[in-house]
């Protein structure tokens, strides 16, 4: 039996390979993709929308604001927030 390298996940495939009648060999043979952010605004500014939608959900839910100023507050503050981040990247 061959020795695993240290730190990588042993699998035993010859075990894996069908499962319930399907081939599950070509799952076990790929390697995993590399996942990379495309995101075109910055975490802070994608945190920033986060916690301004959260805080007008609340408020509409509540009672607070109704659902028209809840979604007109949220897309101008985001607006905004979307205006300066593209300004600074100028």
């Amino acid at each position: 039996m061959e020795k695993t390298k240290p730190r990588v996940l042993s699998i035993r495939t010859d075990a894996s390979k069908t499962r319930e009648g399907y081939n599950l060999e070509a799952f076990y043979s790929r390697k995993p993709l590399q996942i990379t952010s495309r995101s075109p605004v910055s975490l802070q500014t994608s945190v920033e929308i986060g916690a301004i939608a959260t805080q007008e959900f609340n408020n509409m839910i509540y009672g607070r604001r109704n659902v028209a100023e809840g979604l007109q507050t949220i897309q101008d503050q985001v607006q905004k927030l979307l205006d300066q981040e593209f300004a600074d990247k100028k």
